[in-house]
């Protein structure tokens, strides 16, 4: 066996192993009462990551697709700039597929984000306000890159629409929907859609739920939103 015929056979191995870690988490059913009418709220519990979050699930996806189009060597450093959750999840999978990693942050942020990239093996460095804060932290990932062009730089930041791939197209089979819309809130590239086009997805899926669970839905948003006591 060639040398990168190993190479390549232990990386389909540690991804394997990956897969079975990160994604394919569990569909749970909340149930509660709406104005006495049973309801159902799906939810998929990602915090059975390997990290413990959703970010797990791009670090994989980034990684995988940065070995499949050779852009990154067996072993090079990885350098990202990040806040939290995405350093965690690129310093467990980038030890994993053993990189060592580099993680640029502001200078402020949490001793338990910075505990556990540190747990990973990866080298923080904190970037100041007066280094520019988040901005010098991605500017400083870019300089380190420019110097060795072996690093491999994820860019979060940058990613397009194939990153959004996953749970979407999944769900709406598991739950018996017609189409399903997601709703991702605060932080870095996170947003929700409008008001508008949930409500448009909602009256798509009405016909085809009360088919398939015999189950009618509320007639607006407003309406399916549980009260909180």
């Amino acid at each position: 066996m060639s040398e990168a015929t190993a190479v390549t056979l232990a990386a389909s191995q540690r991804f394997a192993a990956l897969h079975r870690l990160i994604g394919n988490t569990p569909l749970v059913a909340i149930d509660f009462l709406y104005k006495h009418e049973p309801r159902v709220l799906y939810a998929k519990q990602e915090s059975l990551n390997f990290t413990g979050s959703i970010k797990d699930r791009m670090a994989l996806f980034i990684m995988e697709r940065a070995y499949r189009t050779g852009v990154v060597a067996p072993g090079a450093r990885i350098a990202e700039a990040t806040s939290g959750n995405t350093g965690i999840s690129f310093s467990a999978v980038g030890r994993s597929l053993g990189h060592p990693v580099t993680i640029f942050m502001p200078d402020w942020m949490s001793i338990e984000r910075m505990s556990l990239i540190s747990s990973f093996g990866a080298t923080i460095v904190p970037v100041s306000r007066a280094q520019g804060g988040f901005l010098g932290s991605i500017k400083l990932s870019e300089e380190l890159a420019a110097a060795d062009p072996s690093v491999f730089l994820p860019r979060q930041f940058a990613l397009g629409r194939g990153q959004k791939r996953g749970n979407r197209h999944r769900l709406p089979q598991r739950c018996g929907l017609a189409r399903i819309s997601s709703c991702r809130g605060a932080a870095q590239r996170g947003r929700c859609p409008p008001r508008r086009r949930l409500e448009r997805h909602r009256r798509l899926a009405l016909g085809h739920r009360q088919q398939v669970l015999g189950q009618a839905l509320p007639h607006t948003l407003s309406e399916a939103r549980p009260r909180l006591r």
